[in-house]
């Protein structure tokens, strides 16, 4: 194919970009648009898939440019934290973008412009989620784009939502090669026609497993803003929620079973083997606030008149509560105390057990990647976002235990926030043993009343019809629902028809499924095997130019005339 001039590939390009915003849920619709997400692919492939020729570094710019512009659309809650993190997040996207084009043109004269272009932009997103996660690039991906398509979304409980992108990245590669050859050819399109065609099937085929009715669940949705979270004095909005909570199960004529809050909205530091560890001559990192057995006790103390002697005396018996808190605890090599961002449950019996710790650390808002411990990288943290983020993460998720009133157990996976848009949370638990829904305790007042909510939501839906496991979203200011496991919307929080930045309460029952030790084959298998498949397409493009880099070479050894 001939080189495409920078001009004309910058056009394209920046018109690719911009589809893949404006099909993202929640951007011109609540759910997002298909067909605009493959249109977007098919605009962008059209230009990175043809030669840069001479200008070369204008042609790179002409790529990178377009993809600042839309990642930094995408992720522009983060301007909210950092404006000079959102240029680092986007600057970041701009460089994946250069090599999924470079993985494009290489693999194109032997796959053929549809493949080339479908393994370059999924390739590399594969190959980003999983080199690039400690820096936040992850976050809506192809496959989310299909969450709300019954007769594909389907067959995520085979492919995931990795399998669904490969599939809406063929469909785009395929509209690429159409506009690059002007004429239908049975080799660009033949790989996009089966793709859907097995998705579809696999939809039919595999069907969600069977469900019984599980535990009955309040959440409990204060609306808080992010400047009310953050600044507001703790004993008022941990007695707003305490409040909403009792005059919710006031009005209810069923009892409920547990009651969920969002992130952090305790609003009392948990201690977790601190007093221990302080015995054993643990201490916090230099630049917390010194531990010692009387700031313990006094945590301790609160823990007992807010929580324990206060609202869970006030719960009807029986009634376990799960809420996202800050826990303080002992955690890396050498041991230290560190702060954790967590959920925790206090069970019907009223104990609390250990925190399941989120793992998915947001850079710049929860974690330095470990530059914290450089005094120059803390005062520059705290002159730019006001804080240190210093949390440290989860290794793994923790499965929490509760009974019901008829003395069934039900366990639910433990996630906070930025996890729900990874899909490794979700899937770990199940494969080690028997997990009956998941819970996502989240702090989503960053975006306002933004499409970022809606972006979440396809991100929970994929989950759970991936993992065949219901998904309960508990959040301080929305969007607060219950997602069955075959990705229909049980009932949100609506308060007069806003589903977000509102203050209300949903009392729903959670399905689980009737054989508990059921699991989905992408659980089984599919996970690995698909990303597998991401990674090795863009090795394959490495070692196609590493063998068009010695041919050239045999053709003109060094020193040879000509």
């Amino acid at each position: 194919m001939p080189p495409l001039a920078p001009r004309r590939r910058f056009g394209l390009a920046l018109l690719g970009w911009a589809l893949v915003f404006a099909a993202g849920p929640g951007v011109l619709t609540a759910e997002g648009s298909l067909v605009l997400v493959i249109c977007s692919l098919g605009a962008w492939g059209s230009a990175v898939v043809r030669e840069t020729g001479p200008a070369r570094w204008r042609s790179r710019l002409a790529e990178a440019l377009p993809a600042f512009l839309g990642a930094g659309a995408q992720m522009a809650w983060i301007v909210y934290i950092s404006a000079f993190g959102l240029a680092c997040i986007a600057a970041a996207h701009a460089l994946y973008a250069l090599l999924a084009g470079w993985v494009a043109r290489r693999l194109a004269p032997r796959l053929g412009p549809a493949v080339a272009v479908a393994l370059g932009w999924w390739g590399v997103e594969v190959v980003r989620e999983r080199t690039a996660s400690w820096v936040g690039l992850v976050w809506i991906q192809l496959g989310h784009h299909a969450h709300h398509h019954p007769w594909l979304v389907g067959s995520a409980r085979v492919l995931g939502p990795e399998g669904l992108g490969l599939v809406i990245a063929l469909a785009g590669g395929a509209l690429a090669a159409l506009a690059l050859e002007r004429r239908a050819r049975v080799r660009s399109l033949a790989p996009a026609l089966v793709a859907l065609a097995l998705a579809a099937g696999l939809a039919r085929l595999v069907p969600p497993p069977a469900e019984v009715q599980g535990p009955r669940v309040l959440l409990v949705q204060p609306g808080f803003a992010q400047e009310r979270k953050r600044f507001d004095d703790p004993r008022t909005n941990f007695g707003a929620s305490r409040t909403l909570t009792l005059e919710a199960l006031a009005r209810e004529d069923e009892p409920v079973d547990l009651v969920c809050w969002g992130e952090s909205m305790l609003y009392v530091p948990l201690m977790e083997g601190v007093e221990e560890a302080l015995a054993a001559g643990v201490e916090a990192p230099a630049w917390e606030e010194p531990f010692d057995p009387k700031l313990v006790r006094d945590f301790q103390r609160l823990e007992d008149d807010w929580v324990r002697r206060g609202l869970l005396a006030e719960l009807p018996e029986g009634t376990a509560f799960a809420t996202g808190a800050e826990v303080y605890g002992v955690r890396g090599t050498p041991p230290a105390i560190r702060r954790l961002n967590a959920v925790v449950l206090y069970d019907e019996t009223g104990e609390r057990g250990p925190a399941g710790v989120k793992r998915h650390l947001v850079p710049g808002a929860e974690t330095m990647l470990g530059l914290e411990r450089y005094d120059f990288v803390r005062h520059f943290a705290q002159d730019l976002v006001g804080y240190l983020p210093d949390f440290f993460p989860g290794e793994t998720t923790r499965v929490l235990a509760f009974h019901d009133r008829a003395g069934k157990e039900h366990r639910f996976g433990a996630t906070v926030c930025f996890d729900n848009a990874f899909t490794d949370a979700y899937v770990e638990p199940l494969r080690e043993g028997r997990l009956d829904f998941h819970l996502v305790a989240s702090n989503e007042a960053w975006y306002r009343t933004g499409f970022e909510m809606d972006q979440m939501i396809a991100f929970s839906r994929l989950i759970a019809i991936a993992t065949g496991r219901s998904v309960v979203r508990a959040t301080n200011s929305g969007v607060s629902l219950v997602i069955a496991p075959d990705g229909r919307e049980v009932a949100r929080v609506s308060v007069e028809g806003r589903d977000r930045a509102v203050a209300g309460t949903l009392a729903a029952g959670v399905p689980e499924p009737a054989h508990p030790a059921s699991r989905t084959p992408y659980v089984v298998w599919g996970r690995p095997t698909i990303r597998l498949l991401g990674v090795a397409g863009v090795v394959l493009a490495f070692l196609f130019a590493a063998g068009d880099r010695a041919r050239r070479s045999d053709r003109n050894p060094r020193g040879a005339g000509g």
